[in-house]
């Protein structure tokens, strides 16, 4: 096959697929019932929406989406750090258009001044800067994440769904 056919090929496939991962996404999402009015501090399952930031990539940066359920800490392994352990499954939008959608595992340990300090990891393969570091804390309706790979940094600021202003 040609290069070009090659290309024209994948383009394709990708845009066949993004519908489908956005589906199951916004399944998630239309299904999970909002926390309300829970400190952050306490709990970080729920809705969550905002904005990420990226410093490293062109300096990329969209709205996102995130799915926070708990886990049991019985999935925990010995490398893992302590805390309440949660499945964040999250949908961020590149420029605002093209959906990325992934989840991570972050853990939550209490900390000072009402804050929870939250940390995690997500290994997005060899393609993609391979290993992802999140850290970052949660206090009130507000959730911030700081991340680093090889090749990019940014963060993550989130606020509770419905955001208790309307």
């Amino acid at each position: 096959m040609p290069p070009l056919m090659s290309k024209m090929s994948a383009l394709l496939l990708t845009a066949a697929l993004l519908p489908a991962c956005s589906d199951t996404f916004s399944s998630k999402w239309q299904d999970n019932r909002p926390v309300v009015n829970t400190d952050a501090a306490k709990t970080i399952e729920g809705k969550w929406t905002g904005k990420w930031y990226s410093n490293g990539y062109s300096y990329f940066n969209g709205i996102c989406r995130a799915v926070v359920t708990p886990e049991s800490t019985t999935l925990n392994l010995p490398t893992d750090p302590p805390g309440k352990r949660y499945k964040v499954e999250m949908q961020q939008l590149v420029t605002n258009v093209f959906p990325h959608n992934f989840t991570l595992i972050l853990f939550l340990t209490p900390g000072q001044d009402g804050k929870a300090r939250l940390q995690g990891e997500k290994d997005f393969g060899p393609f993609s800067d391979g290993l992802y570091k999140f850290e970052g804390d949660s206090e009130g309706r507000s959730m911030y994440l700081s991340f680093v790979s090889i090749n990019d940094y940014g963060t993550i600021v989130l606020r509770r769904f419905p955001s208790g202003d309307e």
